[in-house]
């Protein structure tokens, strides 16, 4: 508690992203109450500068104050901020820090900026942008991962690229991209279509097959096949169907097989 009655102890929550949910939280002990907000934002800042925060809070721009929660009142489910009552718990650089009634002993207060808040408010249940995700399609125009897929399998891949040279297999490649637009169960797992569809695509379905057999305890190619957590399926044999599309030999990316051999 504060030695004062004009003094207050309170917790600033630095906000310096909001998607990330970047965060730290600093401790102001002997806030007069009578500062006005401007004022209480200077003080703030200074407090930053001086304080042990990771140097990026140090150096990030902070322009808005809000209060966090009205006490007696449950708190927001967000665990980043609480994006209601903005008029009402949103301070004013014209305000005295003490003639809020929502401003007590050791009230959190958010301090970020206004600009990243609205954006935030704006996407609320976009966290992570798709550009920081990993998706199918980034692994599969790398070529260094099509190799590195390629050197877990247990045959060299220059067997590999020998047996995507043959005729026969040109040949089924062709009928099978013929037939790619005739109506077919692909909701099967990816193993029990090949095997079914064996008869129509024998060297295809066998080379596919051989693809879609990666060693089930390599971290790496789990973690290449691994899109958001989602890694294999439970038989530990199978890939997401867009994976499996672009994977093996579909029309949507044909140029993805020139390094093997097409």
């Amino acid at each position: 508690m504060s030695d004062s009655q004009d003094n207050l102890i309170l917790t600033i929550r630095l906000i310096r992203s909001f998607h990330y949910r970047n965060l730290k939280n600093l401790v102001i002990k002997n806030v007069n109450k009578n500062l006005s907000i401007k004022e209480f934002k200077e003080l703030v800042n200074q407090e930053i500068k001086k304080s042990s925060v990771p140097p990026p809070f140090k150096t990030f721009t902070y322009d808005t104050l809000k209060i966090e929660h009205i006490p007696f009142k449950a708190k927001s489910n967000d665990p980043v901020i609480n994006c209601e009552d903005d008029d009402l718990l949103i301070l004013k650089d014209e305000q005295i820090l003490g003639e809020s009634p929502h401003i007590v002993n050791e009230t959190e207060i958010s301090y970020f900026l206004m600009k990243d808040y609205l954006e935030y408010k704006t996407n609320k249940y976009v966290t992570i942008t798709s550009s920081n995700i990993q998706t199918d399609s980034d692994i599969l125009e790398r070529p260094t991962k099509k190799i590195k897929l390629l050197s877990y399998l247990n045959t060299p891949a220059s067997i590999l690229s020998q047996t995507c040279q043959t005729k026969n297999l040109r040949l089924m490649f062709t009928e099978y991209l013929c037939e790619i637009d005739k109506p077919c169960n692909f909701q099967l797992d990816t193993s029990a279509f090949w095997l079914k569809y064996k008869d129509n695509w024998g060297e295809l379905a066998a080379f596919a097959n051989y693809i879609l057999n990666v060693p089930a305890t390599s971290a790496s190619v789990e973690r290449i096949f691994s899109v958001g957590g989602a890694i294999l399926r439970p038989s530990r044999r199978c890939i997401t169907d867009k994976v499996f599309e672009q994977l093996i030999l579909l029309k949507s990316s044909p140029a993805d097989f020139t390094e093997i051999g097409f």
